[in-house]
Formats: C-alpha cells, structure tokens, sequence
C-alpha cells in the first residue's frame, strides 16, 4: 500500500525558529542546520578500481541571518557577542512555534551545544541593521 500524505505534514518555514539559551533569536529571517559525515579512506589492493570508505566523524553547523535589535527577553546581537567574547558554548534548540506573540517553543526538533563561529552586524543605507550566526555543534546533536 502506498503512503499517503497531506499538506498538513509540512512544516512552514515561518514556525520554525532558532532557539538559544531556550529564547528564540530575536527576528530570524533563516535557521540552517547542516550536518556531514567524514569517510575515512580504506581503500586497498584489494579494492580493484574503485576506493573504499567507512563512515567517520559527523559534525554539525547551525546558521540564521536576523534583524538588529535591542529587544530583551530574546537572543539578540549582544547576547551572542556576550557568549563568544567569554569564549563559552550555547545550547540550541532548533523547533516549531504557533505562537506568533511570544514566539515561544511548541516542539523542539533538534537540539546540542555549540560555539559561536562567527557572528557579523550589517548596516546598509535605507535599511534595516541585520546579523549573520554561525555556530559548530561540539557534542552530539540530538533529535527531540
């Protein structure tokens, strides 16, 4: 029997968020995960003309482009700086929301640990200030 599915099965971009330190992070435009596997390399002679691998390490990246604010209660640009000038981890949470007040966590997704890689504040002329995040996940990455 062929599966069967509804438009009710997807998720809309706009519920799901970037949580850190259990707040969203305050007016994300995106939230990226992307995660990658090593191959560790065991080709031999006897593998004839193609190589041969066996699956390594997997890391994780987290990535969300937002706007400029100075709002508390959320994770703002500040509260980011403030984490990866102490040279401290993060805990995430990656989930859904369909509160569009305070946008709080209705299922978590996927959550872990990470270290802020690089984070960066735009302003161009006639716009809004907007921020770029990037963090590596350091621990395991878990599915909620």
């Amino acid at each position: 029997m062929a599966a069967s599915y509804s438009q009710t099965d997807l998720i809309k971009g706009n519920s799901l968020l970037l949580y850190a330190n259990s707040n969203p992070v305050a007016f994300a435009k995106s939230c990226d995960l992307s995660i990658s596997s090593d191959s560790i390399d065991c080709t031999n002679k006897f593998s004839g003309n193609f190589k041969t691998a066996i699956p390594g390490q997997i890391s994780y990246t987290v990535s969300s482009d937002f706007l400029l604010t100075y709002a508390s209660g959320d994770t703002s640009f500040d509260t980011l700086l403030a984490v990866q000038l102490s040279g401290g981890t993060i805990p995430f949470t990656i989930g859904t929301t369909t509160d569009s007040v305070t946008f709080a966590m209705t299922t978590g997704k996927y959550s872990g640990t990470a270290i802020i890689k690089s984070i960066s504040l735009k302003a161009e002329e006639n716009g809004i200030c907007s921020c770029s995040l990037s963090l590596d996940g350091t621990g395991a990455l878990t599915k909620v």
